[in-house]
């Protein structure tokens, strides 16, 4: 694929987002909420139209330009496994919940699918690591701020 052609692609999936999030905003917040005051949709909106504005900017910039190099993804696969993984993690925590042990183990998976070569004493660190990282989200999120997740 040519970089032109990717940019474009990302481009207007980017404003594709921008208007679906601005849509989203007016339809979440229109109840009761009169437009010539300053609502919780205020700031969001400004973002969604920033983003539609800039995006629209680049593209006409990424067209103007005249020579497209071919863009290569030397690890694509690794792209595509993450990807993959990631889905099945928000399935999993959708249907199954469990967030912390689903994090936990999503965290493992990704460290032994980006470790080439791993021994016992390298699974004992991420298994360390991956349970570092979930408890201070827990401590964050159940502690600090009282979210449940």
């Amino acid at each position: 694929m040519k970089d032109k052609a990717a940019t474009c692609t990302v481009l207007l999936l980017l404003t594709l987002f921008g208007w679906v999030y601005a849509i989203s905003i007016r339809v979440t917040t229109a109840g009761g909420i009169q437009n010539s005051t300053i609502g919780p949709a205020y700031f969001p909106m400004i973002l969604a139209v920033l983003l539609t504005v800039l995006c629209a900017l680049s593209f006409l910039q990424t067209v103007r330009k005249k020579e497209s190099a071919k863009l290569e993804f030397p690890f694509f696969r690794y792209i595509l496994i993450t990807l993959a993984t990631i889905v099945l993690f928000l399935l999993c925590w959708h249907f199954i919940g469990l967030f912390y042990v689903l994090s936990f183990l999503f965290l493992m998976a990704l460290f032994l699918i980006y470790r080439r070569k791993f021994n016992t004493k390298q699974i004992v660190f991420n298994a360390g690591l991956s349970g570092l990282i979930v408890l201070i989200i827990y401590l964050v999120f159940e502690v600090s701020m009282s979210i449940p997740l």
